[in-house]
């Protein structure tokens, strides 16, 4: 008796050329929905529209998504990913410049929050396409993807969002930070202040400060300026690091250390090819 085999790698994934077609037919649906979603938004991102664009037939795409909630939920998951792993790639040259530059552990804590706040507004132009589908997905109502949908995507979320929780504990650890006080939310006469609630808000403030870089502004009665949302997302990170305690001397060693990171392009990782 003969007993049937699939073909795998050495990591256990499947390399035969049904499963290799199955992948290749996935990413190129994940593709589609990116383009879609960039060019036309959440209410241009259908089934149909995606079958359109790869040629195949709508019946198709369910054999891998069996709902528009499941196909952006997944495509939330990947664009995380994507940001994520650049986000590790910068931090492993931050760690290597750091050490070659021989910086002082407290400086060194807090230059690794501020590079992470510089790539974090700078991660439009590094990967425009995930980073403007995540912007377009914080803006959609939430009954658009189910709550099982919802809770697939988190476990993604939170792995980055403790990813940068951890570089802002450790600027705790050296003393370059105030630790948080680990008070409980108790509404708005008690707003809270632990390690998460930091990452929060640090993440949404760099988030929306570029939402206002959209600001339509006539630029021969406003100055532009005004509406960088990268200089803005920069700025107020600096201002919440002088309100959770760092020092101002300190806080401008930890800047030019970025600098030198960024002059030996260590700052930001390598752009994708497309």
């Amino acid at each position: 008796m003969t007993t049937a085999t699939t073909d795998t790698s050495a990591a256990g994934q499947p390399t035969g050329r049904r499963a290799r077609n199955r992948i290749a037919r996935h990413d190129q649906l994940m593709t589609a929905s990116m383009e879609i979603l960039a060019q036309e938004g959440v209410e241009g991102l259908t089934m149909m529209a995606v079958a359109e664009r790869v040629g195949c037939a709508v019946g198709t795409i369910y054999t891998y998504f069996d709902s528009k909630s499941a196909l952006i939920s997944a495509l939330q998951a990947t664009g995380i990913r994507v940001l994520m792993d650049s986000y590790h790639t910068a931090a492993e040259q931050w760690e290597q410049g750091l050490d070659e530059l021989e910086v002082p552990d407290d400086i060194a804590s807090l230059a690794l929050v501020i590079a992470t706040g510089r790539l974090f507004v700078s991660l439009d132009s590094i990967h425009p396409r995930e980073f403007e589908m995540l912007q377009v997905m914080l803006t959609v109502k939430g009954d658009l993807t189910t709550n099982e949908d919802r809770d697939a995507v988190l476990p993604v979320a939170f792995a980055f969002l403790n990813d940068i929780r951890n570089t802002l504990d450790g600027a705790v650890t050296t003393g370059a930070l105030d630790a948080p006080s680990d008070k409980p939310y108790g509404g708005l006469q008690q707003p809270p202040d632990n390690a998460f609630d930091r990452t929060i808000r640090w993440i949404s403030a760099l988030n929306g400060a570029l939402l206002t870089t959209h600001v339509g502004v006539d630029p021969n009665r406003v100055d532009p300026g005004l509406f960088d949302g990268h200089r803005l997302g920069l700025s107020l990170a600096h201002d919440m690091l002088l309100g959770w305690g760092a020092q101002k001397g300190a806080l401008g060693e930890a800047f030019q250390v970025v600098e030198q990171l960024d002059e030996r392009d260590l700052l930001f990782p390598p752009k994708p090819q497309h």
